[in-house]
């Protein structure tokens, strides 16, 4: 279960509930290109990220539907949707929202 009172404000954007921010996005932002998983490495002296492929999805009815947004705004980016079951929906890269992030606890 998501804690909203966690983050003030930060789960109600635009009056229309709940989004978070993931680390899938298109694998050319300007295209419609297939979704793929960006991964920070700081870690990896060789890389500033990892990409994988992937293998799983969770889209929402009518998701990616890579909408309206103009170049170089373009739906590349995927959330977590309040309205959607929290289930994947495309969105542009300059909407402000919360994050989700997964850290090692070793």
């Amino acid at each position: 279960m998501l804690c909203e009172s966690l983050a003030t404000g930060c789960f109600e954007w635009g009056g229309y509930g709940s989004y978070l921010r993931t680390a899938g996005q298109r694998l050319d932002p300007t295209t419609a290109s297939k979704y793929i998983w960006k991964i920070p490495a700081p870690a990896d002296p060789c890389h500033d990220e990892h990409v994988i492929d992937m293998t799983f999805n969770n889209w929402a009815s009518g998701q990616p539907d890579f909408s309206s947004y103009s170049a170089p705004d373009k739906e590349s980016t995927m959330n977590l949707c309040k309205n959607h079951e929290y289930k994947w929906n495309d969105v542009a890269p300059s909407q402000e929202m919360c994050f989700v992030c997964e850290i090692s606890l070793d």
